[in-house]
């Protein structure tokens, strides 16, 4: 039976649980784990766990491709953002080797983990989103817009070094400090989440809010 690997799987221990079930349920199989830390839990939980180089390493991919093939993995699924521009470019050599990668192709990966892209992205598309300011201006003195507005970084998730900014010293002491900064309006209200798992023939089997 096909095995299915969750890469850097850190915490994920009840997620590895419910692949468990699931794969139970049709009929067998084993659920491994990968991870860059020996002491991550979800390896130990696993029914097997290998210690494999971080994802941005270039070793990282011809890691878990010799985990697939000696472990005849069908499935593999990734848990963090940063791998999953990684994986997008590597899922031909996976298929290659029988595996399917459960992520968005290349297209995909360099609008939604750039904000930026994605920010251009909305605008050519015509969906609302918070405008994209001009820092350097902004920074200089000529804002052109009325306080708060939110810096973030260009690259990166879970809200880390997002910054609500009140006024212009502020916005020059954080500017300084965040990682290729980007400026954007400022939204206040309730934020909603929802998480979309769409099967490879691009149509939502699920979306839970």
């Amino acid at each position: 039976m096909p095995n299915v690997l969750l890469t850097s799987a850190g915490r994920r221990v009840a997620l590895l649980r419910a692949f468990r079930a699931a794969v139970a349920s049709v009929g067998g199989g084993r659920v491994l784990a990968a991870d860059a830390g020996g002491t991550a839990a979800a390896i130990h939980e696993a029914d097997e766990g290998f210690v494999v180089p971080r994802c941005d390493s270039p070793d990282y991919v011809p890691a878990l491709l010799a985990i697939c093939r000696r472990e005849s993995v069908a499935l593999v699924v990734p848990t963090i953002d940063p791998e999953l521009p990684v994986l997008a470019r590597a899922r031909e050599a996976f298929a290659r080797a029988g595996v399917l990668v459960a992520a968005s192709g290349p297209a995909t990966n360099d609008i939604a983990f750039d904000k930026a892209n994605t920010a251009a992205f909305f605008d050519r598309e015509g969906i609302p989103a918070p405008r994209q300011l001009d820092l350097g201006g902004a920074v200089a003195g000529r804002n052109g817009f009325a306080f708060p507005v939110a810096l973030k970084p260009r690259f990166g998730s879970g809200s880390v070094g997002v910054h609500i900014v009140r006024e212009l010293d502020e916005l020059r002491f954080y500017a300084r400090r965040v990682p290729e900064p980007l400026l954007q309006e400022y939204v206040e209200g309730v934020e909603f989440t929802l998480d979309v798992l769409v099967g490879p023939d691009g149509r939502a089997a699920c979306v839970v809010p």
